[in-house]
């Protein structure tokens, strides 16, 4: 299943630190699962690695809802 997540795209949200929240799309270039947690991370094109689920969503509408969560 995670070796299917490379070459896909990805929504991504982010909290830019200033109380503002992006949200873009890249396409995944690598996976990680790390150590000790179910949690997994995509590397993206831009050589950034993101939260599958938390920050980094496979559905543009499940971002779309986390997105506005955030808001």
């Amino acid at each position: 299943m995670v070796e299917n997540m490379i070459g896909k795209k990805v929504f991504l949200i982010d909290d830019l630190g200033d109380g503002e929240m992006l949200m873009c799309s890249d396409t995944v270039t690598a996976v990680l699962l790390e150590e000790n947690s179910m949690s997994v991370r995509c590397k993206t094109s831009g050589n950034e690695f993101w939260t599958v689920g938390e920050n980094a969503f496979f559905s543009e509408c499940e971002a779309k809802q986390a997105f506005e969560e955030y808001i």
